[in-house]
């Protein structure tokens, strides 16, 4: 996190989550590979719950090899809404 000032004058602090850009430009949007497992889990969650699972937990053993998801039913979109929260955060996906 770095604290600056906004154009105002006021008080800010923002998040450093790209540290190789000064400021993200509103209009230069990328895709992630993580995005395109957290939407493949999300679009296979209805008629394959094992699939989508599996892109979940491919997605996760990326970040902490030792944890997987064993969920199903709403709780497995829980845990994938969960997961979009965090590996999105700060990017404009909500």
């Amino acid at each position: 996190m770095i604290v600056d000032k906004t154009e105002s004058g006021a008080d800010a602090r923002l998040v450093n989550k790209f540290p190789s850009h000064k400021r993200m430009i509103a209009a230069t949007k990328g895709l992630r590979l993580s995005e395109v497992y957290l939407i493949a889990a999300e679009a296979s969650y209805p008629t394959d719950e094992t699939a989508a699972l599996g892109y979940l937990n491919d997605l996760v053993s990326q970040r902490d090899p030792g944890f997987a998801y064993a969920s199903i039913g709403q709780a497995l979109l829980d845990d994938i809404i969960s997961e979009r929260r965090k590996e999105l955060a700060f990017e404009g996906n909500r």
